[in-house]
């Protein structure tokens, strides 16, 4: 494989969230921290700070594999937040004590100075449409059903690290400790908004009605796509129950729509899948996402919303 499609391959996915992936960039928030120090903590000849100067004039692709970002997409992080986000890599942090060479202290806080400053660009890049989806409504598959759909919402579970004496409420019902997620994305992968920090117990329904109260608001006379888990309103249009539905089950049976509703339902399945693949995009990209951080579950919702 040559460089170009290597680099092709390693931006494939990335290429679709790339009107949020300043956000997305900081996921990593966990692994966070700077290179300012105020003491000779460590005696690299490399500091922190040079080995940032010697990515950023080497290949792109460096870039790339130690940040999680493009060169370009970096570039425009650092201006809004400065040099307090150039650490993004998914290291311990032991190895970025090392790294930078500062003490644990100065990368720990820094790393809630960072987690912090990502959290309010959320206001800014995780917004809510208020129209139709235009990928819906120019495609004929989906323009007679979907012209007034706005966004593709679902929940999902995180591992979380929870106290043994807490642990109860976070056990989902696989039995692993997780909190839920739950996230709304347009058709184009943008997310539009994400609440994190719920139990994972907890049921999607009950999730969504707390979104509902903290801001997500569908306009009136439009509707957002949910699966079954959630009910059926004038703002949320789910699938046929007892219908054949996931698209696994239609690629198994190898055979077209029998009647109305199935082909309702897979038309469903295929829009909404949009936040299925937007998860697992995410999930992929940033390692913090699938290994529980341990720290407090607030600060672990935090790192999700720097997601």
């Amino acid at each position: 494989m040559n460089e170009r499609e290597e680099q092709i391959k390693e931006e494939q996915s990335d290429d679709e969230l790339e009107p949020t992936a300043q956000v997305l960039a900081l996921t990593d928030a966990y692994y966070g921290a700077t290179y300012y120090c105020k003491e000779d903590c460590h005696t690299s000849s490399l500091t922190g700070a040079g080995w940032v100067a010697e990515l950023e004039e080497g290949h792109p692709l460096s870039i790339f594999r130690n940040f999680r970002v493009t060169k370009e997409v970096f570039e425009r992080l650092c201006t809004e937040v400065e040099e307090s986000c150039t650490c993004l890599s998914n290291a311990s942090n032991r190895d970025l004590m090392e790294r930078f060479q500062h003490s644990g202290e100065t990368v720990h806080r820094h790393f809630h100075s960072v987690l912090k400053i990502v959290c309010s660009l959320a206001k800014k890049y995780i917004v809510q449409p208020k129209t139709p989806s235009n990928e819906l409504a120019k495609n004929p598959k989906y323009a007679s059903q979907f012209d007034k759909c706005r966004l593709a919402f679902d929940g999902t579970h995180i591992p979380a690290y929870v106290p043994e004496k807490d642990a109860k409420p976070f056990r989902d019902r696989t039995g692993r400790l997780s909190q839920n997620v739950f996230a709304a994305c347009t058709f184009d992968m943008q997310f539009a908004f994400v609440l994190a920090g719920w139990a994972g117990s907890a049921a999607d329904s009950t999730v969504l009605e707390d979104a509902r109260r903290k801001g997500f608001a569908t306009p009136s006379g439009l509707f957002d796509l949910g699966d079954a888990g959630y009910g059926l309103t004038t703002e949320v249009l789910t699938p046929y129950r007892g219908v054949r539905y996931h698209l696994r089950e239609w690629g198994q049976a190898n055979e077209r729509p029998q009647n109305y509703k199935e082909y309702y339902n897979l038309r469903h399945a295929q829009a909404r899948n949009v936040i299925e693949r937007a998860f697992g995009v995410v999930k992929r990209r940033f390692p913090v996402l699938t290994a529980p951080p341990e720290f407090s579950i607030t600060t672990q919702a935090e790192i999700v919303l720097a997601c």
